[in-house]
């Protein structure tokens, strides 16, 4: 009888099933995957025929109250696109029994508690993540994905200074409009936008929009950077350095 599966790190089985979703132009599903950890991943059950060894396989993530809301529905279409995706990327003799999910928990900082109850009553307004209606927290900032939240702890652990997901103010011909990049940095006095792409909230058809932003952070003398989400979420580290390099060679 055949040894049991080997299952990935929850990190590879995460990048793994989003990047193939990605590739089939399912980015809604993708998005909801990123916001999510894998808590495990085990046999539930196992079927021997003609010499071979096939099992089931339950799935049981972790993640914020979007994900919870659709993977507690199994009628919900990105249940199913998530189921296929997960399944693809594990060994040919699983598939996927079930997929079950939790809500993911907080990391605690000093004053969550009035925070959260600002937040709450409508009180607490500000211009980070602006125009996200569905967000993770971490360190008490909003993030559209766990990838984001990848790429901002590297960039914390880096020690520089940066504003993620912040609202700008930029001159457009006449006027003066809103624009929010991803994550400005600024690092020994010069500053630069890094920008997550390829992600399900830069869609292919925000792409013309979205050429014409960084073309007015670079009229301005902002760095503007653009790196492909799946890297970003696997490599953030190698992804910041990348950055920084080019940061340091425009001074």
């Amino acid at each position: 009888m055949e040894d049991g599966p080997h299952f990935p790190s929850s990190e590879e089985l995460i990048a793994s099933a989003a990047k193939f979703l990605i590739e089939g132009g399912e980015n809604e599903a993708a998005s909801v995957i990123l916001a999510c950890n894998v808590d495990s991943c085990s046999v539930a059950s196992s079927n021997y025929w003609d010499g071979r060894v096939s099992y089931g396989v339950d799935v049981d993530l972790r993640g914020p109250r979007i994900a919870y809301d659709v993977l507690s529905d199994s009628q919900n279409p990105i249940h199913e696109q998530m189921r296929i995706a997960l399944g693809a990327v594990l060994d040919h003799n699983c598939s996927i029994q079930s997929i079950n999910i939790r809500a993911e928990r907080m990391t605690i900082a000093p004053a969550w508690r009035i925070e959260l109850a600002e937040m709450a009553r409508g009180i607490l307004v500000h211009n980070q993540a602006a125009v996200a209606e569905k967000f993770s927290l971490w360190q008490n900032l909003r993030f559209r994905s766990k990838t984001e939240i990848r790429v901002a702890q590297a960039l914390d652990k880096a020690g520089v200074i940066f504003f993620p997901l912040c609202m700008a103010r930029v001159s457009m011909a006449n006027r003066r409009i809103n624009l929010e990049p991803d994550f400005l940095v600024c690092k020994g006095g010069t500053w630069g936008v890094l920008e997550v792409d390829g992600a399900a909230f830069h869609p292919p058809e925000r792409t013309a929009q979205e050429h014409e932003r960084d073309r007015l952070f670079r009229s301005q003398g902002v760095i503007v950077e653009q790196f492909d989400a799946t890297r970003c979420y696997n490599e953030p580290d190698r992804v910041v350095a990348e950055f920084f390099r080019i940061l340091d060679g425009r001074r």
